[in-house]
């Protein structure tokens, strides 16, 4: 699945000694000869999201270099190595309801109901995994159960991507935790 325009793909931390700075981080836009894929980005306050299509296939990895500078104006650098994480795509259904799933509200503060139609009640498993690719939660759930309370607020804000299975049947959601 590509990571649409917009996706959170990151949020900067800056450490400063002087405790509750706040920071400004920008693109580094300097010399040419360098290449970096910064365009592929944008930054909102002190998060990266995606400007253009992100695809695995396309291009596994991609690099940035960015400024931060405190209240004061001292400033610092880096360079940044995102991976992008391949996610098979045979056989997969679309991100629409294809085969009777809703998935409610999003974006979502961490807990959230996945409602199933009646024709697509039986076994059914749930994965969701970090946009860095971190499977942070798994369940599955029984004929009896048409609809499920998920609840991942523990974790940080960001976008995950949600894999419903039913029998061979592979669908993925996307939501973002505020």
């Amino acid at each position: 699945m590509n990571s649409p325009v917009g996706t959170i793909v990151g949020t900067f931390v800056v450490g400063d000694e002087d405790a509750g700075d706040t920071h400004t981080v920008w693109f580094y836009n300097g010399d040419s000869k360098m290449a970096y894929d910064n365009s592929s980005f944008i930054i909102e306050g002190m998060n990266l999201k995606v400007n253009s299509t992100i695809d695995f296939e396309a291009k596994p990895t991609y690099s940035i270099m960015v400024y931060a500078a405190d209240a004061q104006g001292i400033t610092t650098f880096a360079t940044i190595n995102l991976s992008v994480t391949d996610v098979i795509e045979t056989g997969i259904a679309s991100n629409s309801d294809d085969f009777g799933f809703q998935l409610y509200p999003i974006p979502s503060n961490g807990k959230f109901t996945l409602v199933m139609d009646a024709s697509s009640i039986e076994k059914v498993r749930v994965k969701i995994h970090h946009i860095s690719g971190q499977e942070i939660y798994e369940n599955r759930y029984t004929s009896n159960e048409s609809e499920m309370e998920i609840d991942i607020s523990n974790q940080p804000s960001g976008t995950y991507l949600i894999t419903i299975i039913k029998g061979n049947q592979v669908m993925h959601k996307t939501m973002v935790l505020e």
